[in-house]
Formats: structure tokens, C-alpha cells, sequence
């Protein structure tokens, strides 16, 4: 999550490289699109938090962020690790493992959201990458663009709701044919995981750590 986060600072090369060498196969990390059209890895709509500095990523530009500490804040071991590009992840992934690419909507506007996601489908296109990366995403039309712009990556539906009597995600990602689904282990029953394994979905239990890990496993 963020990569190797409890140990290194979330979003850096450092903290994807370290997840890997302790066996990861996946990574997770969060994309942002810069004034100057570039993609970066930040969880945040701000640097505030993660780096020694201050601004919205979207009114920043890579020169800008590229000048910050993203290290320090977790701990002066780490002083001077910088804000990477997508391109820099994809490069480092190459070969180890896969990264999962989140599509973050909320108090972003369409427009943003939209380039965002444009700029980020031609890098792994440029790179090739379609066999390490997957986008996700809590919107599900976040990931209906990105198989607009190409249908041959992968999308995954993050899902922390509980489903209702009248709606469920699960099947929002059956339907729209998406390549996976991300349940909170609270929510993943074996009745929905049953349901999805049918309906040939890979699904990903998030939300962090769960006591029922070994359960998750014994189902395959």
C-alpha cells in the first residue's frame, strides 16, 4: 500500500523497491497530474503532508516538486527522497513485480480526472507495461475511460460499501467486464467471492491487513 509504507515514505521509489525485495508482487501507489501535464506518484491533492513543502499538486509543476524532501517526514534516514514520476515507477517495476495504479476522484473535477488518466494510459503504452500494471479506482467510470483508451489494461474496482439489497459494486464489475474487484475483508463474503470467482473477476481483499488473512488464503 503506497508501497513498503509502515517502514519507508509512501510513494517513493525507495518504499515500491523495498516492497519488492521483501516478496510483494503487487504494488499499490496513487497518480497526480502536474500544471506542466506530467504524472507523479502522491497520495494527497497536496504536498502538504509528505514533503518538507506546501500547494496542490495540480497547480505545481514537476520542476516545483521535483525540489522537494518527500523522506524527511518519516524519518532523516530518508532526507532528500524525491517526489517520482510514473515513468520512474514503470521503470523500476520492470521485471519485479506488478504495480497498481489508483485513480483517485474525489474533490477532483472531471476535467482533471480526465487528463489525468489520459497522460497516465499513454505512459504505460509508451512503456509497454501492460502486462505489470492495472489501474484501480472507487469510481467506476474513472476506470470505464481508461478502458475507453484502451481496452487491453487491466481495471480493478475498489469497493469498501457494503452491498445492499438492491445494489452491489461486485456486480457493477461484472457487468462492465472489468478485470478485478477490491472488497474490505469485511465485506467479502464467501457468498461474493464465490460470485465473482464464477464470473471469472480476480479479486483483490483491501483495506488493510485483516485476521482473516490465512481464511482469504484457504479459499485461494
Amino acid at each position: 500500500h503506497r508501497g513498503y509504507s509502515e517502514v519507508y515514505p509512501e510513494n517513493t521509489l525507495i518504499a515500491i523497491e523495498k516492497a519488492f525485495e521483501v516478496g510483494a508482487d503487487r504494488v499499490e501507489t496513487d497518480i497526480a497530474l502536474t500544471k506542466d501535464g506530467h504524472v507523479v506518484l502522491m497520495h494527497d491533492r497536496t504536498v502538504d503532508r509528505t514533503t518538507d513543502g506546501s500547494g496542490t499538486v495540480q497547480l505545481m509543476t514537476l520542476e516545483e516538486i521535483r525540489r522537494l524532501d518527500a523522506g524527511s517526514w518519516k524519518g532523516q534516514s530518508f532526507a532528500g527522497e524525491p517526489v517520482p514520476t510514473l515513468e520512474e515507477a514503470l521503470e523500476l517495476a520492470r521485471g519485479k513485480g506488478e504495480l497498481n495504479l489508483e485513480i483517485k476522484v474525489s474533490n477532483n473535477t472531471a476535467s482533471y480526472v480526465t487528463e489525468t488518466i489520459r497522460a497516465a494510459v499513454a505512459l504505460v503504452q509508451e512503456h509497454e507495461a501492460h502486462d505489470y500494471v492495472l489501474f484501480s479506482s472507487f469510481d467506476f467510470q474513472a476506470l470505464q475511460q481508461v478502458q475507453r483508451l484502451d481496452p487491453d489494461l487491466r481495471v480493478l474496482l475498489l469497493d469498501w460499501q457494503a452491498p445492499s439489497g438492491s445494489f452491489d459494486y461486485l456486480d457493477v464489475a461484472i457487468n462492465q467486464g472489468f478485470y478485478g474487484w477490491s472488497p474490505t475483508a469485511q465485506y467479502a463474503t464467501p457468498e461474493r467471492l464465490q460470485r465473482a470467482e464464477e464470473n471469472g473477476i480476480f479479486v483483490h481483499v483491501g483495506g488493510g491487513p485483516s485476521p482473516r488473512l490465512r481464511e482469504f488464503v484457504e479459499m485461494g
